[in-house]
């Protein structure tokens, strides 16, 4: 009777075990490295068809990169006086958001299509994480 037989999914590291050479459906090389003199990366977020990579620094500065062509497309400069903890793009591609777990308290709000801040929160302590709707309309922010 088969309906009693339970199917076994092998883990990874079976699938290892059995044949080291088959892929494992993620990425296992590495193709690239981003680097922007003067700067360190703190944390990157993908826009929703991966085409721009946002990355917050450890300066305190939003960079903005064509994925595609891996070059840096521009230099949004200094948006918080900490490392940049979280960032995320919005799904249309106009609004990237920052935040810091450190002692700048605020959430920024970039508008890439303006090339300007948009706005800015100060919370009641450091961020802890933060996303953007994908629509834009709004964020959500954690903290301690």
């Amino acid at each position: 009777d088969q309906s009693n037989k339970q199917s076994i999914k092998p883990s990874i590291m079976d699938v290892l075990m059995l044949d080291p050479e088959k892929p494992l459906g993620y990425p296992s090389v590495l193709e690239d490295v981003l680097e922007v003199e003067g700067q360190r990366l703190s944390c990157v977020g993908f826009n929703a068809d991966g085409t721009i990579l946002a990355a917050g620094t450890v300066e305190g500065n939003l960079l903005i990169f064509d994925f595609e062509t891996r070059g840096l497309s521009k230099n949004c400069g200094k948006l918080h006086e900490a490392p940049i903890t979280s960032v995320s793009v919005d799904e249309g591609s106009k609004w990237v958001l920052t935040s810091c777990n450190a002692e700048d308290k605020r959430v920024v709000v970039y508008d890439l299509e303006a090339g300007r801040t948009a706005g800015a929160i100060e919370l009641e302590e450091p961020c802890t994480f933060s996303r953007i709707h994908p629509d834009g309309s709004c964020f959500l922010a954690t903290y301690q």
